[in-house]
C-alpha cells in the first residue's frame, strides 16, 4: 500500500485543525511509527485513525471492539470508513 497524500482534517463540526496543528500531529504520528489506533466509531478516534492511515500508511493499525456494549452503528461505520479509506490508499 502507498502513502496518501494528507488533505486538511475537520474535528467536529465546528472547528478545523488548523494547517501548523495538522502538521505538528502529522510529525508526532511519523515519530511515533508504527501505531495502533483503537476506534470507536465516533468523530475523535476516526479523524485521528483516517490521518494516521493517510499519513503512515500500513504502519498504523486501526482496532475496534465487537460486543454487546458496542453499538452496532458504531462497527458498521467503522466498517465503512474503513472500506473507503483502503480503496482510496490502495
Amino acid at each position: 500500500m502507498g502513502r496518501c497524500a494528507t488533505t486538511r482534517v475537520i474535528i467536529g463540526a465546528v472547528s478545523p485543525l488548523s494547517d501548523d496543528r495538522l502538521h505538528v500531529l502529522e510529525r508526532l504520528l511519523r515519530a511515533l511509527a508504527p501505531v495502533r489506533i483503537a476506534v470507536s466509531g465516533g468523530v475523535d478516534s476516526m479523524t485521528l485513525a483516517i490521518l494516521a492511515g493517510r499519513v503512515l500508511g500500513q504502519r498504523a493499525a486501526v482496532l475496534h471492539a465487537v460486543s454487546p456494549a458496542v453499538p452496532a452503528a458504531a462497527t458498521q461505520r467503522v466498517t465503512e470508513v474503513a472500506a473507503q479509506e483502503a480503496g482510496r490508499c490502495a
